[in-house]
């Protein structure tokens, strides 16, 4: 009974784990149970390096934009200022 480990896993999933009673069928179906669980995490572990990578891109994104906001406000900042220096106020005549 020479099956490669895929006509195992197959077999294994089409009738539950345990493939046999015996002590190889138990280390075997073991064995899938382990490299099931491998395959699922590193394409978890590839899907959160993603997640992680166009998060970080768009923290950068929002960084650069409130900067740019924060720029413009000083800016308007200073031009009230210089209005209300060239301002003056109304003589009172008296």
């Amino acid at each position: 009974m020479n099956l490669t480990l895929q006509q195992h896993r197959d077999k294994a999933k089409s009738g539950g784990w345990l493939l046999d009673e015996s002590i190889q069928g138990i280390t075997l179906a073991a064995i899938l149970r382990i490299a099931d669980s491998c395959d699922s995490m590193a394409r978890n572990h590839i899907r959160m390096a993603d997640d992680l990578e166009y998060y970080q891109g768009q923290y950068k994104l929002q960084v650069a934009k409130r900067e740019a906001v924060e720029h413009k406000v000083a800016a308007l900042r200073g031009v009230i200022t210089k209005m209300r220096g060239k301002a003056k106020p109304p003589e009172v005549q008296g």
